[in-house]
This record gives C-alpha cells, structure tokens and sequence, in this order.
C-alpha cells in the first residue's frame, strides 16, 4: 500500500490543479477510510454466514476484478526527462532517499499508521468479543465507526486546506 503514494502523488503533481490539491489528497486517501466503512460490516456478515474460505475467495475475485478494471481506465502520461534520475548510482539515489525527510517522516507515519490500523483490524473484534461478549456482527459495526469518523474528517480537512492555501498564496 505505502508505494502506492508515489503513484498517488506522481498523478496529482500531472493532472490536479494545486489550489484542489489537498481536497484531491484526501479523497484519494479516502479509499483506505472507505475500505474499513464498507469492510467492516460486510465481512463481519459474510464470515458467520459462509466461513473464512469463502469470504477470502470473494475478495480475492474482487481485488482481481478491481485490478483489471483500473489497468483498463487509468493511462500513463508520458513521462519527460525531468523526472529521471541525473546520472546518479543506485547506491547514491538510495542514500538521497534516506536523506530525504519528507520521505523519511512520510515512511514513520505510514508504518504509524498501519500500526493502529493493525490494532483496530486485529485487536478491536476480538477485545469485543472476549470483555464485552460482543458476536462478530456487532463488533465489525463497532469497529466500522471511527473509520466513519475519519472518512468525514479526512475530506472536511481537505477542503479546510485548500481554503487556508487560496486565502494565503
């Protein structure tokens, strides 16, 4: 998921305008938000229902589904000169990465970030089923609810950027 940021951000730098750059962010986060909303509730059905086999395989068949359908709509623009590297070593590029701290504190909150969602994917349903006798159906719509939050949050935050950076650039 983390190298799908520098796709993210390589479409947004060709085809957002960046007074909608922020907005545009956040919706294209959103996805990960959305996933956990829309997951939740469908897997904590499914899984009762049909076990684990089943419910793996209909993601699976999903994904691929998805997969396929985004090779088909999304094209590559091509890319100029600009964006190759100047004639740097492997091992050169590598240490300009690791010196890059916008990279760096990008890669920390990522991994921060899927520390908690670890936590929720994992921890949560189980700690509602074990302290609070919770069955899974109840515990994926508990657990749904702060990905709700942060799905309303995320784009609010967004459209709050765009203002602040048209009202002061």
């Amino acid at each position: 998921e983390g190298v799908n940021f520098v796709a993210m951000d390589r479409a947004h730098a060709d085809y957002v305008p960046p007074r909608t750059g922020s907005f545009a962010v956040s919706l294209s986060l959103l996805g990960v938000f959305l996933a956990f909303v829309i997951g939740y509730p469908i897997f904590g059905a499914t899984v009762p229902r049909h076990g684990w086999r089943t419910t793996f395989i209909g993601l699976a068949v999903a994904g691929f589904v998805t997969a396929i359908a985004f090779f088909l709509i999304y094209k590559e623009q091509d890319v100029s000169k600009k964006h190759h590297s100047q004639g740097l070593s492997i091992r050169e590029e590598i240490t300009t990465l690791f010196k890059d701290r916008s990279l760096m504190s990008t890669c920390w909150s990522f991994g921060s970030f899927g520390y908690v969602l670890g936590m929720s994917v994992v921890w949560l349903p189980t700690f509602l089923q074990s302290a609070h006798s919770i069955d899974l159906t109840g515990a994926s719509i508990l657990g749904m609810a702060p990905w709700a939050v942060a799905s309303v949050l995320m784009v609010a935050v967004g459209l709050l950027s765009d203002r602040i950076f048209a009202k002061t650039s």
